[in-house]
């Protein structure tokens, strides 16, 4: 799967509207980041971002579809975001 989104650094961006679900990540230093959906399996459904962040608060706003464009079924999903040997997990319900 390819990513589907550019983070956006909140520092030059403050006061940046959010109109979708928006993943915020702290990172205290340089390194690379994996954000993904996960249906209530586990299961990868979306990938949202693959690569390097540096050092800051980045923004990640997801309209909610699926890679090919579709809303995925309500359900739970959770948001995974995996740096080096760290792995965090929020769970999310979709109507």
């Amino acid at each position: 799967m390819k990513p589907i989104l550019t983070p956006v650094d909140l520092t030059s961006q403050p006061h940046r509207t959010h109109t979708n679900l928006s993943v915020v990540l702290r990172r205290t230093s340089p390194g690379q980041v994996a954000l993904r959906v996960l249906d209530a399996e586990g299961t990868q459904v979306v990938l949202l971002y693959k690569g390097m962040l540096q050092t800051g608060n980045w923004s990640f706003d997801w309209d909610g579809k699926l890679m090919d464009g579709r809303k995925p079924p309500a359900g739970n999903y959770k948001i995974q975001v995996e740096s080096g040997q760290v792995m965090k997990v929020k769970n999310i319900h979709i109507r």
